[in-house]
């Protein structure tokens, strides 16, 4: 199995830790199952091994089980199967939500921003990881303080183009830089919006040292 996967020991016993059930399994049987996905899902041995490593559970389900969730996700999303495979191999965990949980979150993505069935393809295939958090806690309090920031309009084009703003902590991330933009009188954009939620703390301190400079020369003026 370790050679298979490609993975080295430390990868190999976590995944054996997450799922220790895959010690009593046929090796033989094993094999013909990672086959089976790897043709599926056209993946490397090394592909699978990543895939596997972040999902072990996987294995637990059924091939028939299997079968069905990555047709559904397949339809859902209007993916061929390279781009099934790609989807899997950026979030593995998606294999082991339930259908249920991963549509809830697609029909509040698609209606909360007004999004078109291609829209919300495309932006799911930028940030599938996006399925992973919750709507109450985490997804609408975040689009909600967008919208107050920037507007409703602007929300969902920045969204769009950039769904991993989403990911950004509201807590210790966005609130507390966009407080810091607004002490400091600069203008909060969609631009503003994409620097909050995604520089580093160097980035961030550079970027508000040169706005801060930059709004001092204009009164200047």
């Amino acid at each position: 199995m370790e050679r298979k996967l490609q993975l080295d020991q430390a990868g190999l016993r976590r995944m054996i830790r997450v799922n220790p059930t895959l010690l009593g399994r046929n090796l033989e049987k094993m094999e013909d199952r990672f086959t089976e996905i790897q043709r599926r899902l056209c993946l490397s041995d090394q592909e699978l091994g990543k895939v596997l490593k972040l999902a072990p559970t996987f294995l637990n389900q059924t091939p028939e089980k299997n079968e069905s969730r990555l047709q559904n996700l397949q339809e859902r999303l209007q993916l061929d199967e390279p781009q099934l495979g790609k989807l899997i191999l950026s979030f593995p965990r998606i294999t082991c939500m339930s259908e249920d949980n991963v549509e809830e979150k697609l029909q509040y993505l698609q209606k909360r921003l007004v999004l078109s069935d291609e829209q919300l393809f495309a932006m799911v295939k930028k940030a599938p990881t996006l399925v992973a958090l919750r709507i109450d806690s985490n997804l609408d309090p975040k689009i909600k303080f967008f919208e107050d920031l920037i507007g409703v309009n602007e929300t969902r084009e920045v969204i769009k183009k950039f769904p991993n703003l989403l990911w950004a902590s509201l807590e210790t991330r966005i609130s507390p830089r966009a407080q810091e933009l607004k002490h400091a009188g600069l203008p909060i954009d969609a631009a503003g919006l994409s620097r909050i939620c995604c520089y580093t703390e160097k980035s961030w301190c550079a970027s508000m040292q040169f706005q801060s400079q930059k709004l001092h020369k204009s009164k200047l003026w």
